[in-house]
């Protein structure tokens, strides 16, 4: 199996709750709250993305996430909705080709808790079969 490329995102990123709401709320002249969270994530993503210098990569590939959260009073499923910022993300800076069946074979989610280092650490492995 070809070595993994990864990255680490250094902070919280939106749950799933927090950008249920931001859809229903406007900034500005934004069409919705949920615009602007999408971009301030994407921008805080991609700074990571070009810090790790990762390569364009052949599909399909399998996405492994640590999620490290600050306590344990947000469910893991919540949490783990930010890998659409993060998916998005990586399409957007030329890892991935596009984020959809032909190019993502598969996740697996992992969860720990770190007061004071909140983040995740994302592993990207092309699948050879």
């Amino acid at each position: 199996m070809p070595e993994p490329q990864g990255l680490i995102i250094r902070g919280r990123l939106p749950t799933l709750n927090e950008m249920m709401n931001a859809k229903r709320q406007r900034y500005g002249g934004q069409a919705d709250g949920y615009s602007v969270m999408k971009k301030k994530a994407g921008q805080m993503i991609g700074e990571c993305i070009l810090a790790a210098r990762l390569q364009p990569m052949k599909s399909p590939v399998v996405v492994e996430l640590i999620w490290c959260a600050t306590d344990r009073r947000t469910d893991p499923d919540n949490i783990a909705a930010g890998k659409k910022f993060i998916l998005d993300a990586l399409v957007t800076h030329g890892v991935l080709e596009d984020d959809g069946w032909k190019q993502v074979a598969g996740f697996m989610d992992r969860f720990k808790v770190d007061k004071g280092n909140p983040g995740v650490e994302v592993l990207i492995t092309e699948v050879t079969d």
